[in-house]
């Protein structure tokens, strides 16, 4: 990530970051999501953080950013009489969101236990041989 803030802000590009898959992921203690302008993620069904559904949020700390979010996810409307953007409804519905706030405190659990899952995957099966290995 520091090699490519270094290129966008060295040609003046915005970082958006791609952290559908990050939840909980970190470099140097810095949280995915939060090295650019913002970071999208998402709590598909097969993510450590998961709905029911599909979903997912953004996060960014760029006011600019935060108000077209807004137009964007309201159909594009200003106020109940005005279109100022094309949009759409994009907003999260209530049961996903239930079911995402119900196990977000669960986050670090559900991680340690999907990474503790993929290391069993890892490993050599002692039921077959490997020649490679």
């Amino acid at each position: 990530m520091n090699e490519i803030r270094t290129i966008a802000e060295k040609h003046n590009l915005p970082v958006i970051e791609d952290s559908c898959c990050a939840i909980r992921a970190k470099i140097d203690e810095k949280h995915a999501g939060t090295f650019g302008s913002g970071g999208a993620f998402s709590v598909h069904p097969l993510k450590n953080l998961n709905v029911w559904g599909d979903g997912g949020f953004i996060v960014t700390d760029s006011e600019e950013i935060y108000q077209k979010i807004l137009l964007l996810r309201n159909h594009g409307l200003k106020n109940r009489d005005e279109v100022e953007i094309f949009g759409y409804n994009g907003r999260l519905d209530t049961i996903q969101a239930i079911v995402g706030n119900y196990l977000y405190p669960e986050i670090d659990e559900i991680t340690d236990k999907r990474i503790a899952n993929a290391e069993k995957y890892d490993r050599p099966s002692p039921l077959r041989s490997y020649p490679d290995r």
